[in-house]
């Protein structure tokens, strides 16, 4: 968990502190985060959220001070500022223990924090909205809710388009809804939106070869395997500063675009170079270890090396890769089925089902 997330996870125990008006304890969480905020760069919303805290620490130790002091005064409606301060903390309550949860893949009780923040967001700009519609279409497509969240990326493109944001964020919108057009069966509407999206003006090279890659994926899931090569190649092409992690994604699709084209020999080289790029203590390590043991089970042998493929998914399974592990059950499924192995078949498309039942749960 990174130091930004670890401070999200303070705000939140700070904040419980004084709902149970253990003032006491949230002194505590306050001065060692007070001590600590000066040297970190945080995101402007966690900044927020830690003032409002602060002011709202301060109002209740001014009122416990005051109800002390003067214990028959009569109570005072809260002012109308106090009450706008309040909505927007527990905005910010609610969006920041939902990506915590999220971070830590736990889509379905993130989703719970995000419906409660949903019914504060008129405190909110329009950009602050739209990126909140974005990340709650995130979270719904993680859980396979592929129409709600097309319909909030939908949502966030609009209100980008419409606030004129940055093209950073009407990209990740874009990029968001071509991505379930593409999952939902929409080639060619999924297609268009990464076209759409390269057109415009004043792109950097890191979304151009993020939708050089989306393309490729697009194209890939839908068997359009040379082309799919042709863009992943592309999307490595742009620029040589991508970040590691996006080189070796990239990479490993690309090897598959090879190997579903006779070009085991290419396909398996771009695995070996996906494995000297990444250093065992790389946090993706594991991951792409274990994939590329089942693309080798996969294409490397004929029939399948059947354990060779169960070893990759046990690597997934222990370090609770779920998603790439889902993606990848259907399509080793669809290999046994196209070679006539349909208890293998049904076996990982019953493992697919079973992982996305526990993202559900």
């Amino acid at each position: 968990m990174t130091e930004e997330y670890e401070i999200i996870k303070d705000l939140g125990s700070w904040l419980h502190c004084l709902s149970l008006n253990d003032l006491e304890k949230a002194a505590q969480i306050r001065d060692q985060l007070t001590e600590n905020l000066p040297f970190l760069h945080l995101d402007p919303q966690t900044k927020s959220y830690y003032n409002l805290l602060y002011s709202k620490h301060q109002m209740m130790l001014s009122k416990s001070e005051k109800q002390n002091n003067h214990p028959n005064e009569p109570f005072q409606e809260q002012p109308s500022s106090e009450k706008d301060s309040e909505q927007t903390l527990m905005y910010l309550y609610h969006y920041m223990e939902g990506t915590l949860l999220n971070h830590s893949k736990n889509y379905y009780k993130a989703l719970k924090h995000y419906t409660a923040a949903e019914k504060q967001l008129g405190v909110l700009c329009d950009i602050d909205q739209a990126n909140f519609y974005l990340r709650q279409a995130n979270t719904f497509n993680h859980l396979g809710e592929s129409i709600t969240a097309l319909n909030y990326a939908i949502k966030a493109y609009d209100t980008y388009k419409k606030s004129h944001a940055s093209t950073k964020k009407t990209i990740r919108a874009l990029v968001l809804i071509g991505n379930i057009y593409s999952k939902t069966g929409y080639y060619e509407k999924a297609k268009s939106t990464f076209e759409d999206a390269l057109t415009i003006q004043g792109l950097k090279d890191r979304q151009r070869a993020v939708l050089y890659q989306s393309i490729a994926k697009n194209d890939y899931l839908f068997h359009y395997n040379n082309d799919a090569e042709q863009r992943f190649k592309m999307a490595l092409n742009v620029d040589e500063e991508l970040r590691l992690e996006f080189q070796a994604d990239t990479l490993y699709r690309l090897a598959n675009s090879c190997f579903r084209q006779g070009k085991q020999k290419e396909g398996d080289q771009l695995l070996h170079k996906i494995e000297e790029a990444l250093t065992k203590d790389h946090k993706r390590f594991e991951e792409f270890r274990a994939k590329s043991m089942i693309s080798r089970g996969v294409f490397l042998y004929k029939p399948f090396h059947d354990g060779m493929i169960q070893e990759g998914f046990q690597q997934l399974k222990k370090f609770g890769i779920q998603i790439e592990l889902i993606e990848l059950a259907h399509e080793v499924s669809d290999y046994y089925y196209v070679n006539s192995n349909y208890e293998k078949a049904y076996d990982y498309l019953s493992l697919a089902k079973r992982q996305n039942k526990n993202i559900v749960e």
